[in-house]
Order: structure tokens, then C-alpha cells, then sequence
């Protein structure tokens, strides 16, 4: 009764992954490494390797929807550029994008051309990515709040888009 079966090189044939009997009826995976220098796993991994153990091969990962989704969301929480400035993008900070537009949107065009449309006594900022403090005027804050949409929108169609191939591209990540 051998002990042993399946023998498989690593990828870089310093370890070979086979089976092991656990008893008459299950096996477990094993792994073995060419620099172990315990006696015992040195004389298991001459066994293996008498055996002629198979070539590595790399497996085959194919993609899933699950895996546009995650990638999907990585990019959207990313942040996005506005006037040559990157933004924030998560929850809390687009909720907080979308509250500034939509009081500056109520105010008159004249009121929302000044960094002081929100009522304050100091200019509006809105703070980067990077920490940076940009002075914004309510136009500036309806503008940021359209490029957030845009970003958002974009990173949503290219996953539906993907989602919608034939088969998804290992690379797909790319492309969100």
C-alpha cells in the first residue's frame, strides 16, 4: 500500500506537492521542500522525486463577475481628478460632495460664484486626496460633485461592459 501518489513539481522545483495517506480510504495534500533538513522529509522527497513527479503547471484562474464586481469597486473607491486634483471617492466622502452641491445648486449664480456661498466666514475648501485645502466657489463644488458622477458612471459601465464578454479577460482589472 503506497503512501504517497500524485507527485507535482513546484514552480520553481525546490518543493513537490503530492498526497499522503491519512488512512485506507482518505488523502491529504502535502508538500515537501528540497531544502527541508529534517532525515525523515529528505528521505520522502527522494521518494517523490524516483517517482518522476509532473511538470508544474500554472493553474488557470478564470475570471468571474464576482471578480469584476470586486475590482469595480476597488477602482470607484480609488478617488477621481478634478482640476487637476485627486479626490476622495468613498461612501462618506461622495455623500458629502453630493450634500455641498446640492446647497450650492439652491443658490442664485451670483451667490454661488463666491467662495463664500455656504455662509461661512472663511472661504469653502474641500480637502484632496493629499490632504490639500482647495478654496471652492459653489460653481467649483457643482462641477466636483458632475466629475465624482462621471467617474462613478465610467467605472460602472466598463464592469457592466466587461461583465458582458464572452469571456472576461485575465486583465480585466485594467480596464475598470
Amino acid at each position: 500500500m503506497r503512501a504517497l501518489k500524485e507527485p507535482v513539481w513546484g514552480k520553481d522545483h525546490q518543493y513537490i506537492d503530492c498526497k499522503i495517506r491519512v488512512n485506507d480510504e482518505e488523502w491529504a495534500p502535502f508538500t515537501v521542500s528540497a531544502t527541508d533538513k529534517d532525515p525523515k522529509m529528505m528521505a520522502i522527497f527522494a521518494t517523490l522525486e524516483g517517482m518522476k513527479p509532473a511538470d508544474y503547471v500554472e493553474p488557470v484562474i478564470v475570471p468571474t463577475s464576482r471578480d469584476v464586481n470586486i475590482a469595480r469597486d476597488v477602482s470607484l473607491k480609488s478617488g477621481f481628478v478634478f482640476d487637476g486634483n485627486t479626490y476622495q471617492s468613498d461612501t462618506g466622502s461622495l455623500i458629502g460632495i453630493v450634500s455641498a452641491a446640492t446647497a450650492a445648486i439652491s443658490l442664485t449664480k451670483t451667490q454661488r460664484s463666491s467662495t463664500k456661498w455656504h455662509g461661512g466666514d472663511d472661504p469653502f475648501c474641500w480637502i484632496t486626496a493629499d490632504n490639500k485645502k482647495i478654496e471652492m466657489t459653489g460653481n467649483d463644488v457643482i462641477e466636483l460633485n458632475r466629475a465624482a458622477m462621471l467617474h462613478r458612471a465610467a467605472g460602472v459601465m466598463a464592469g457592466r461592459n466587461i461583465k458582458d464578454m464572452d469571456k472576461i479577460p485575465p486583465d480585466f482589472a485594467t480596464h475598470i
